[in-house]
């Protein structure tokens, strides 16, 4: 991945595609085929501007919101156990080893990772 450097701007190439990442203080422009993104950083919130929606991430411990256009969603982590919040809908994932739990407003759904069905009939 070829990266040129000139002051705070980097250009970074990869397989055809071209990725113009600006610095100035803790804002960084990424430019790429015509899109861009702003990322800015303050403390610990970043702002991510991508044509015309906005995508606010605020990092408080282990708990993270991320707003965008008038939603909200927060995420909080404990152990392995995953809050997320969303206009008054909340899932918990907690993961035990291979297992996953996902509980919605009284529904639970258990999702398994299946290691090797292979060893099936032998």
């Amino acid at each position: 991945m070829p990266i040129s450097e000139s002051g705070k701007e980097f250009l970074v190439s990869e397989s055809g595609k071209e990725f113009l990442v600006s610095e100035s203080g803790k804002e960084f422009l990424v430019s790429e085929s015509g899109k861009e993104f702003l990322v800015s950083e303050s403390g610990k919130e970043f702002l991510v501007s991508e044509s015309g929606k906005e995508f606010l991430v605020s990092e408080s411990g282990k708990e993270f919101l991320v707003s965008e256009s008038g939603k909200e969603f927060l995420v909080s982590e404990s152990g392995k156990e995953f809050l997320v919040s969303e206009s008054g809908k909340e899932f918990l994932v907690s993961e035990s080893g291979k297992e996953f739990l996902v509980s919605e407003s009284g529904k639970e759904f258990l999702v398994s990772k299946v290691e090797k069905i292979s060893s099936l009939g032998k």
